[in-house]
């Protein structure tokens, strides 16, 4: 590992610093350890450093994750532009609805037809067209398919 001099003229023991530490972090440890950094012992400087190298991989990690997360957000933006929009289900009066599935049915004679595929056509609730096909059904209009 490459690193630079930090030398003062008293007669303290050098201190060596990665090259890429700009020394400003020393000013964090000031209240854990006892001396400047120039003036740290030979444990206080390995503490610093393994510290130090820590704190780079975890950064390292963190940007790896966050350009990560970044591309399965846009991911997810552009799914939700490309996505269909949900229709919006009409408020129509049951009877209406009731007509409207009926001829439905008459429209497609003949072809095996789900309650999902009726509501998504006429943008009315699953549950309400469920119920319409149900009486249509007891009231002998239209017939479940043999499986």
């Amino acid at each position: 590992m490459k690193t630079n001099k930090c030398e003062f003229s008293s007669s303290a023991t050098a201190v060596f610093w990665p090259s890429d530490f700009d020394g400003s972090s020393g000013k964090e440890f000031a209240g854990i350890f006892d001396a400047p950094p120039c003036l740290w012992d030979e444990d206080h400087i390995n503490l610093f450093l393994g510290e130090y190298r820590n704190l780079k991989q975890d950064n390292q990690a963190l940007k790896m994750e966050n350009q990560r997360l970044h591309q399965e957000l846009q991911v997810v933006h552009t799914n939700q532009a490309n996505a269909e929009s949900v229709p919006e289900v009409r408020d129509v009066s049951r009877g209406k609805a009731k007509k409207e599935v009926a001829k439905f049915f008459v429209d497609y004679d003949g072809e095996v037809i789900y309650p999902s595929d009726v509501g998504e056509a006429l943008n009315l609730s699953y549950l309400l067209v469920n119920e319409i096909i149900g009486e249509l059904e007891s009231e002998g209009k239209i017939r479940r398919a043999s499986k």
